[in-house]
């Protein structure tokens, strides 16, 4: 939740027409936001009927905060979790990855393109940061850069590419820390749709790393900024038959995220709303 028109215009409207307000808080930036918003949002945090949150830790982060409980509502992924995919152990291993890049993101990128160039791997971006942005990551020779691509793009592309793992990286910037602790990555339900395995590079403490650590056997783990323990990631990785064993967890796992059961929770917030409201 960072500083918003809409946010205080929805909050109005409510008051003004006794309306119930429903509040999805997807991220949890306060402490970039300017002094004093803070008692804002909780106004209106606990003015809302219903709140929903990204992820367990946001959610009871802010029932500490502003003393009331909410709901947890995961990003809704375009479709529900693919068919795992075989694997080939004469097929190269290549990492996709897609999303935001920021200054934070370079080390474990560094870190995972060097382990992959080291085994004759490669490691496939598609990303809409601008290329001035990191430019050593760019230019590693283990990088491909997929441009800036849609979102419905996105798969093709990175099949094409050859990916046969999916990475979740979060930053390692201090300053991220805290949002990053929150906030729940959106790739990690959408990577289900592809029916692949997945890696997540990600500092410890992070919603990433606590995700992975809560469902074993979901995905790979690398937390620290080792290149020991990348290499020896990217060792398990190479064998096919590994690599599908982690896809058939990951499918496991992310059948909390299936359309159909997120959508599910959304409509019983709306009828909770409804019905408190209604008292």
């Amino acid at each position: 939740m960072m500083p918003d028109p809409l946010f205080h215009a929805a909050a109005y409207y409510s008051r003004q027409r006794r309306l119930p307000l429903v509040l999805v808080c997807h991220d949890d930036y306060l402490h970039h936001a300017p002094k004093g918003y803070d008692p804002q949002v909780r106004r209106i945090y606990q003015q809302a009927a219903v709140r929903l949150c990204v992820s367990e830790p946001m959610a009871e982060n802010f029932r500490l905060r502003y003393g009331v409980e909410a709901m947890v509502l995961h990003p809704v992924p375009s479709g529900p979790a693919g068919a795992v995919r075989e694997q080939c152990q004469s097929e190269p291993l290549v990492v996709g990855f897609a999303g935001s890049l920021g200054d934070g993101y370079e080390k474990p990128f560094l870190m995972l393109a060097d382990a992959l160039h080291r085994r004759g791997g490669r490691l496939a971006i598609a990303s809409p940061t601008s290329r001035e942005i990191l430019p050593r990551l760019w230019t590693h020779p283990a990088v491909h850069d997929l441009g800036f691509l849609a979102p419905e793009q996105v798969s093709g592309a990175l099949m094409k590419e050859g990916a046969n793992v999916l990475a979740v990286v979060q930053s390692y910037a201090p300053s991220d820390s805290h949002a990053f602790k929150h906030n729940f990555p959106s790739k990690l339900t959408e990577y289900a749709t592809f029916g692949l395995p997945l890696l997540v590079v990600a500092p410890e403490g992070s919603s990433a790393a606590i995700w992975t650590r809560q469902n074993p056997g979901s995905a790979l783990l690398v937390e620290n900024l080792s290149d020991v323990e990348c290499e020896m990631v990217i060792s398990n990785l190479q064998n096919a038959d590994s690599r599908k064993k982690l896809a058939q967890g990951f499918h496991e796992a992310a059948k909390v995220f299936e359309p159909q059961k997120l959508q599910g929770i959304f409509e019983e917030a709306l009828l909770r709303a409804c019905s408190l409201h209604g008292k």
